[in-house]
Formats: structure tokens, C-alpha cells, sequence
């Protein structure tokens, strides 16, 4: 779990990262997570590229050295599409802090 206030992060192979992932596929520095503008951005950094399907679509978004907005949910594939069952996989959810506070219902009278 990682809000806004602790980016970026850096996923890799590397024991350095901050979320490190065990995978030949996987470069030392593979990916970064960013906040700006309000909206979470996911950097390709590596070799393999990095590849993200949203829940909403089946499309997969190919980066090589590029760069998207992560919404919703979805899955990143670290060196591999994420269809591949032997890819390192991140699930992510994209969820604003109003979202988790409690609701009180109550009626005006």
C-alpha cells in the first residue's frame, strides 16, 4: 500500500528497490511509480518493458521507456505481458482517500 505522500517508488530486481521482485525477466530498475498532477503515473525504466491491463479492458498497454496513468484497477507485467503465466505479476488498485473513510448515514428533521 503506497499513497501519494511516499512516491516514487521504484520496483525492481534489485534488493535495493522499494518493492523488489525476484525474476530474471525483471530489470535492477525496472519500473517507477509517480505522483503528479493528482494522478498516479507507472514509468518503464528496464530492458523487457513493463505492460499494463486494466479490469475495465483486455487491451494490454505496452512501455518501452514510455509511460501511462494507472485508474482503476488492473494487472503490470514486469519483462513479460501479463497473459503469460510465468510473468511477475503486481496487481494494483487505484483508490482516493475519500473512498475509505467510514459513511454515516442520517436523516435531517
Amino acid at each position: 500500500l503506497y499513497s501519494s505522500h511516499h512516491l516514487p517508488v521504484t520496483i525492481g530486481r534489485s534488493p535495493q528497490t522499494a518493492f523488489a521482485v525476484d525474476d530474471s525477466r525483471v530489470s535492477r530498475q525496472h519500473a517507477r511509480l509517480d505522483w503528479h498532477g493528482g494522478v498516479f503515473s507507472l514509468v518503464d525504466m528496464s530492458i523487457n518493458g513493463t505492460y499494463v491491463r486494466f479490469a475495465s479492458t483486455a487491451e494490454v498497454v505496452t512501455l518501452k521507456r514510455g509511460s501511462c496513468t494507472l485508474h482503476g484497477e488492473g494487472i503490470i507485467g514486469l519483462g513479460a505481458a501479463p497473459g503469460d503465466p510465468t510473468a511477475a505479476v503486481v496487481r494494483f488498485s487505484v483508490v482516493h482517500y475519500g473512498d475509505t473513510q467510514p459513511q454515516t448515514d442520517f436523516e435531517a428533521g
